[in-house]
């Protein structure tokens, strides 16, 4: 079996949670006799391969759709969408359709096209949609609905099995700290919580890439002695885990997460989290050592950080963390994907 990974033109510039998801899934679907390649234009043609699997909805992805369809091979689709759309935004959003549809209806040609346009052509003509969680699923069906005539599967992201190997031992650090990992930019909000921790003793250790420099140097004026940047951190580093696992606390205060595969990390260290409520981690509605919350309320955050400190973490709880990160293995995901690319195939 030959499968073809496909997502936007720029996307492998950077590392972030897309690239590692692509990037373990193949090596996991290797595993189990799966070839894959990231499909190159250039390089490589599409009667080359099985399955073509999109990773992304926009960014022109749909022209692989249709010419997949034109050469009449199977198309699965992981839409990546925001999961977290309240009903004023989803009313938006179709009506945002709706007038693109109006307004571009008199134009000749197919060169007309809108966002709406392009996820909604994406969805309908691929043979399998892969949602990360029950909650993008439910999502997907809320903004499309009844335009959505094939199978959407849930597949979680998953961890490589180095995170499930960690010595968990209690922490004995006399300079406390809560980590905040993820690439630094305004959506990450980092600067806000450096601004709802001045005062406090608390300190913080930021990790990841720097996508904008000016907020960078905002949020270590604003943070002062009490911030730390560790650097960008390679995903499964050892570094990074031991910054987990020394932590207080893992807190993502993004202002939303299609996923949230840090959270699962942070876990399988033996960190309990704080995220954003506006995520697609299923487990984050169930785990008792994850608290979602609503970004923007100074107290909402202290108080969070206040009842981790205050739950005097056991072995015990570090054991039921890493047992709840276990359940994410690329390994699965590699599974469940493979019967995903068999059931179109046949």
């Amino acid at each position: 079996m030959k499968i073809a990974f496909v997502t936007y033109a720029t996307a492998h510039q950077r590392k972030g949670g897309l690239q590692t998801q692509m990037l373990q899934s193949k090596i996991a679907l290797e595993a189990l006799g799966v070839t894959v390649k990231y499909f190159s234009d250039i390089h490589h043609t599409l009667c080359d391969f099985d399955c073509l699997h999109i990773f992304g909805v926009s960014h022109a992805n749909y022209l692989w759709i249709e010419e997949a369809t034109r050469q009449n091979i199977p198309v699965v689709v992981s839409p990546i969408v925001q999961p977290n759309y309240n009903h004023l935004e989803i009313l938006r959003f179709k009506l945002l359709e709706y007038l693109a549809l109006v307004l571009t209806s008199p134009i000749r040609g197919s060169h007309m096209y809108s966002t709406t346009k392009q996820i909604k052509q994406s969805l309908t003509k691929t043979g399998a949609i892969v949602a990360q969680s029950l909650k993008e699923k439910d999502m997907l069906s809320k903004l499309f609905g009844a335009e959505l005539n094939t199978n959407i599967y849930i597949v979680s992201n998953g961890l490589e099995t180095s995170y499930f190997n960690a010595d968990l031992v209690l922490q004995t650090s006399t300079d406390p700290y809560i980590f905040l990992p993820g690439s630094i930019s305004h959506y990450k909000n980092q600067k806000m919580v450096l601004e709802f921790l001045k005062g406090s003793s608390v300190k913080v250790i930021l990790a990841g890439e720097i996508l904008d420099k000016k907020y960078f140097n905002e949020i270590i004026k604003v943070g002062g002695n009490s911030v730390h940047y560790a650097g960008a951190l390679e995903p499964g580093s050892i570094d990074l885990k031991q910054y987990y696992a020394n932590a207080i606390a893992t807190v993502l205060y993004s202002q939303g997460e299609t996923f949230g595969l840090v959270a699962i990390e942070s876990l399988s260290q033996g960190t309990p989290v704080i995220m954003t409520d506006k995520n697609g981690l299923d487990l984050a509605q169930s785990s008792k050592y994850i608290q979602p919350i609503k970004t923007g309320n100074k107290k909402v955050l202290l108080d969070a950080i206040n009842s981790i400190q205050a739950m005097q973490i056991t072995k015990e709880d570090k054991n039921a963390m890493l047992s709840e990160a276990k359940v994410f293995s690329w390994g699965s995901v590699a599974k469940n994907l493979k019967v995903i690319y068999e059931k179109l195939l046949n």
